[in-house]
């Protein structure tokens, strides 16, 4: 009887080092799948542009430094746009296009901290209503929310080009 029990004290160092083993392996399995919200910054060597982060769909959080942009940003993903401050990053439409068009069924976009200015939705594309131009600085359209914190809208037009008129200067909202 003490034989095996003596036997036993023999398996202890090799059952340790096997429980050490394990929990080593088990320290190395991922718990749960990481989710990682990546944020962009532009312009950057990466990102030269808004709409080349905005585009990008590994892009969470598209973080715009302090500047005047001049370029139409078109959003038909869920992300946020992110300017250091609405003094400081603006969207110029430069009288001439409407610098920010939103839409897609579903999606939601998160605006903040910039201004949108010298928008016209004279000759912008999509949507118009009948003969009536709409969202001279922002369109939403096709199911998108769109939430605005720290956004000024200012010098932002919506008007047709012949007969007709236009609605919603700074923004406008359209479903389809």
């Amino acid at each position: 009887m003490f034989d095996s029990f003596q036997g036993t004290k023999s398996i202890r160092p090799l059952l340790l080092a096997m429980l050490t083993a394990f929990a080593c392996w088990v320290a190395l399995i991922p718990l749960a799948p990481s989710v990682r919200a990546a944020t962009c910054s532009v312009p950057s060597a990466d990102y030269v542009t808004i709409q080349v982060a905005v585009d990008d769909s590994d892009c969470d959080t598209v973080s715009v430094a302090a500047g005047l942009y001049t370029s139409t940003v078109t959003i038909t993903r869920s992300v946020t746009l992110a300017g250091a401050g609405q003094e400081t990053t603006t969207l110029d439409g430069q009288n001439n296009h409407r610098p920010l068009s939103i839409s897609g069924t579903g999606i939601e976009v998160h605006v903040q901290n910039l201004r949108v200015i010298n928008g016209n939705a004279t000759n912008a594309s999509p949507p118009m209503i009948s003969t009536f131009a709409l969202g001279g600085g922002m369109i939403v359209h096709d199911g998108a929310t769109v939430w605005l914190e720290n956004v000024t809208l200012n010098a932002n037009v919506a008007r047709a080009l012949n007969a007709g008129g236009g609605m919603g200067g700074g923004i406008g909202v359209h479903e389809a």
